[in-house]
């Protein structure tokens, strides 16, 4: 609703305004598919505009100018096979994928550095946008509890902050696995963290209008999760996250407060307005 209204609103009125106002909502954004956004810039590019305001808010209605990189790291790992009576420290598949993870498991304690045009920006709650993360979603190896599974494998998800790109994970990975025999990594989905820069035009007319309309500037925080902003920042237009979203982003029980989506409306509408007229 945030973002519907203003555009309803809006477009009762373009005859006075300069330009054109679009609203996109895309169903796949979460598993990073190819029919969503991706399709609909491809098949309409003049949809991607001059400006973009993405409603997935960071949490906290924080103003998002920057988000996390994404790496998705397959690992395969290969070991004897035979009776479980067999097995020795870190030479089974499960024995060396265990400790490979477990070497992986203190990458979750690193911080990046912030690029300088990310000045001013904070990790949000507990500057969690400034960390980088491993999971790994997917584990597994045999099926007989008996013997010793001959493979194993774990499916990763990287968060990269601002500051530490894919291709630094890739090449210490790399490393790690190097002191492993029969590790194989493969990676099916990358991409660098990205942003826009924190005393831009752009970013300073957003604050601002967050401002006027709530009463105080918001902070610029790193969205945790990916959104489809990215996309919009790939072809060298502004994209930027705010939205109504009182908790952290990426928990659970999502829920909006309704002042909040009125605010969000309100500043849409606004913003829009600011923006239509500077084009």
């Amino acid at each position: 609703m945030a973002g519907v209204s203003p555009t309803a609103i809006l477009s009762e009125h373009l005859a006075k305004l300069n330009g054109q106002i679009s609203f996109t909502a895309v169903c796949d954004e979460v598993m990073f598919g190819t029919r969503g956004t991706e399709a609909i810039l491809r098949e309409q590019p003049g949809l991607a505009g001059d400006f973009m305001i993405s409603a997935e808010g960071p949490g906290y209605m924080d103003l998002a100018v920057a988000e996390k990189g994404l790496l998705w790291v397959d690992v395969e790992v290969t070991g004897p096979s035979g009776h479980s009576s067999r097995a020795l420290r870190k030479e089974s598949a499960v024995g060396k994928l265990v400790a490979f993870m477990t070497e992986i498991d203190k990458l979750n304690d690193e911080y990046a550095a912030l690029p300088a045009e990310l000045d001013g920006v904070s990790g949000n709650e507990d500057n969690l946008g400034l960390r980088l993360s491993a999971s790994a979603g997917v584990v597994g190896a045999g099926t007989v509890r008996s013997l010793m599974a001959p493979m194993a494998f774990a499916h990763f998800d990287f968060r990269l902050p601002p500051g530490i790109p894919a291709s630094n994970v890739k090449q210490r990975l790399l490393a790690l696995a190097n002191r492993f025999e029969g590790i194989q990594l493969s990676y099916p989905k990358e991409w660098d963290p990205n942003w826009e820069p924190s005393n831009s035009r752009y970013a300073s007319l957003l604050s601002d209008t967050i401002a006027t309309v709530r009463g105080s500037a918001p902070r610029m925080v790193v969205r945790l999760p990916g959104s489809d902003a990215r996309h919009w920042r790939n072809r060298g237009v502004p994209a930027i996250c705010f939205g109504p979203k009182p908790t952290l982003s990426a928990g659970v029980d999502d829920y909006p407060n309704e002042q909040d989506v009125v605010d969000c409306a309100k500043i849409y509408a606004l913003a829009a307005l600011k923006l239509m007229a500077s084009v």
